[in-house]
């Protein structure tokens, strides 16, 4: 939720039509998706829902930018993502770009995928989504963290304290009754990380490099947690905003692509 609020919020200032035609593909499945009143931010939460419920194939996806091989031999591994990420934002992205894209209905195609690119951007972000580790401990991988114990925070693994955002949200809920709370945490985020802070990262728009760098802080902050560090919080944080920013550009170029597919259609009629 709060990446995307902070794509949305980004939006309003920089592509206010962009955003207007993201909500209107969103609202094609709002009733069916339990969408609230807050359209865009909704948008990424019903994925996330679906996988928590058991119902999405969200859950077996992940990508492995590269195993992390810690204090022992390399070796081949098995795949451990049957869905890569990076593969399927650019599948649902291509989804949105396309005009027909749903056996049921085109409207329902593209509102689905561009609520699995609302997800998937910030999934790239996440360290722990991007990285398998190695070791004496976990000879055959440690599933993404998620086999990785800990007692930090009231977490009790690796993977859930860097999806828990090491527990700095813990007031927010879904479904939201209102953006009150989100917002004083967004509107924070926003001013401790300004979008000029991160320079030419918010317009790089490689997926591959996203992942990579999401390992990166796995590989320097995850394996090394002892406590709920402040260094940590900090990557994390900066993670959720640049991941923000990027999605906020992602969003206005689908959209783009969406006034040029109306332009061809204009033409050849």
């Amino acid at each position: 939720m709060i990446i995307t609020r902070i794509a949305e919020k980004d939006l309003e200032q920089t592509d206010p039509k962009a955003l207007s035609m993201a909500k209107e593909m969103l609202k094609a499945i709002d009733e069916f998706s339990g969408a609230g009143e807050n359209t865009f931010v909704d948008g990424s939460v019903f994925i996330r829902a679906q996988d928590e419920a058991g119902f999405s194939l969200t859950s077996k996806w992940g990508y492995e930018f590269e195993p992390y091989f810690d204090g022992v031999p390399e070796k081949d591994t098995d795949d451990h993502a049957k869905f890569n990420l990076l593969d399927t934002v650019g599948m649902s992205q291509a989804t949105v770009d396309t005009n027909s894209n749903s056996r049921i209905n085109p409207a329902f195609g593209k509102s689905l995928s561009l609520r699995y690119v609302l997800n998937q951007v910030g999934n790239i972000h996440q360290p722990m989504r991007n990285i398998v580790r190695y070791s004496n401990q976990f000879p055959n991988g440690d599933n993404f963290g998620k086999d990785h114990k800990i007692s930090i925070g009231g977490f009790k693994t690796l993977f859930d304290y860097f999806e828990g955002a090491a527990g700095q949200y813990k007031e927010l809920s879904y479904p939201l009754t209102d953006l009150k709370t989100l917002d004083s945490y967004v509107d924070k985020l926003i001013a401790d990380y300004p979008k000029s802070e991160f320079g030419s990262a918010v317009t790089n728009i490689e997926k591959r490099t996203w992942s990579q760098e999401s390992y990166d802080i796995a590989v320097k902050h995850a394996y090394t947690l002892t406590s709920n560090d402040e260094e940590v919080k900090d990557a994390i944080n900066r993670q959720l905003v640049l991941a923000g920013y990027r999605l906020s550009g992602n969003v206005a170029y689908m959209m783009s692509k969406q006034k040029m597919n109306k332009f061809q259609e204009l033409f050849k009629s």
